[in-house]
């Protein structure tokens, strides 16, 4: 059996991060974290590199997802990355 994936959610709006929770788990991914702002997830990737990240690109005066990216090429070095916005 292949080990899950697994995937940190960065959403700083608590009905939308349950939300993308659900339907990352629905597609057999571990979610390690959840968390609403830039400096939890800089935090957080302090521990651990994922393979993926759901970020929304707008948290408030919690940052930006840009700024997530940028930490997860800075702290994880064989993640691949990409953005998309939509």
């Amino acid at each position: 059996m292949s080990k899950a994936k697994t995937v940190v959610i960065v959403e700083d709006e608590p009905l939308i991060a349950i939300d993308i929770q659900e339907r990352c788990e629905d597609a057999g991914f571990t979610v390690l974290s959840v968390v609403g702002s830039v400096a939890q997830a800089e935090r957080k990737f302090a521990d651990l590199c994922p393979d993926a990240i759901v970020t929304d690109m707008d948290l408030g005066p919690g940052g930006n997802g840009c700024e997530i990216v940028e930490i997860i090429r800075e702290r994880c070095r064989d993640a691949q990355t990409s953005k998309s916005f939509s």
